[in-house]
């Protein structure tokens, strides 16, 4: 058997390859290709998309200022001053010469480490450097300081110490003052802003106080919970306090404090849509939040991170 297959394959083998390339383009179909040919353009047809802070123009960009720093932006180690802002708020200012594309004065968030801070400064504007992370409600940017240093940055040791002028008649550094910041238009537009926002006596009578069982938190008062505390999936409803913010009132169906709290919830991305929410659904919005407590000056407030829908239980009592 194996000499007879040899036999056979024997002629195969002696032909020529050329012979054998023919033989094969008269068996194998013969496929028809028409190649088009194409010639590289002189111009882009399209230029490539880049997300950042520049909306996808190049960073030479000259057309108008860059995007705001979006949320989740953490920062670190800024250096800048605080400026107290009307309705005894916070405002923290970068330095012009440090800031980032599109970075700006921004409105601190209540918790524990501003509260260290305030202290640290003691109504005072020095050079402070802060560490945080940014938060965005309608348009306005918020920085939830996480760690902050009192005084300015070290400066890299040199071989000598600059020598120092003398002469009256020399320019002396002078620091920034609290007149020379709010020069700055952003500044200025943003304190104006909260000049305008700050609570009336007639806005306060037209706020909905916390419904019965549950207690609004205040100076003189003791937090519900301690700074950082997190919170996940606890049903509620929302209301209004009597300043105009946002209010989370727990179910009372557990035993804890926070049950017979209400907390201010904090601005961000996440609480515009709990407003909407709010606001289409009215008393019947029961959601389930998660986030974390946060603590500043005996008040508590609520950092949202994730909402849920609770859905209305159609129950008929059997009579």
């Amino acid at each position: 058997m194996t000499a007879l297959i040899a036999g056979l394959a024997a002629p195969v083998l002696a032909q020529p390859v050329a012979d054998r390339l023919d033989e094969a383009d008269r068996v194998l179909p013969s496929v028809i290709r028409e190649e088009r040919v194409v010639m590289p353009t002189s111009e882009r047809a399209a230029d490539p998309v880049s997300p950042g802070l520049t909306g996808g123009n190049p960073w030479d960009h000259t057309a108008g200022p860059p995007a705001r720093l979006p949320e989740g932006t953490f920062l670190l180690d800024r250096p800048g001053r605080l400026i107290q802002a009307p309705a005894d708020r916070t405002v923290f200012v970068p330095d012009i010469d440090a800031r980032l594309p599109g970075e700006g004065p921004m409105l601190a968030l209540p918790n524990a480490a501003l509260d260290r801070l305030e202290t640290s400064t003691a109504g005072a504007s020095p050079p402070v450097r802060v560490s945080g992370e940014v938060f965005v409600y309608n348009g306005r940017r918020y920085l939830m300081v996480s760690s902050f240093a009192v005084g300015p940055a070290p400066s890299p040791p040199t071989e000598a110490p600059p020598e120092k002028p003398t002469d009256e008649g020399d320019e002396q550094d002078t620091e920034p003052t609290v007149e020379s910041l709010t020069e700055d238009p952003e500044v200025r537009g943003l304190l104006e802003e909260l000049e305008a926002e700050a609570p009336t006596p007639a806005r306060i009578e037209r706020g909905t106080p916390p419904p019965p069982g549950a207690t609004e938190t205040g100076p003189g008062q003791t937090a519900p919970a301690p700074d950082g505390t997190p919170v996940f999936r606890r049903r509620g409803r929302l209301t209004r306090s009597t300043d105009g913010a946002w209010l989370f009132v727990f179910d009372n169906d557990t035993d804890d404090r926070l049950a017979s709290a209400a907390l201010t919830l904090m601005p961000c991305r996440l609480l515009e849509r709990i407003e909407l929410e709010a606001q289409t659904r009215g008393d019947s919005a029961e959601v389930a939040l998660s986030g974390r407590v946060y603590v500043h000056r005996g008040r508590a407030y609520l950092l949202p991170t994730m909402m849920t829908r609770v859905r209305v239980a159609d129950i008929v009592p059997m009579r």
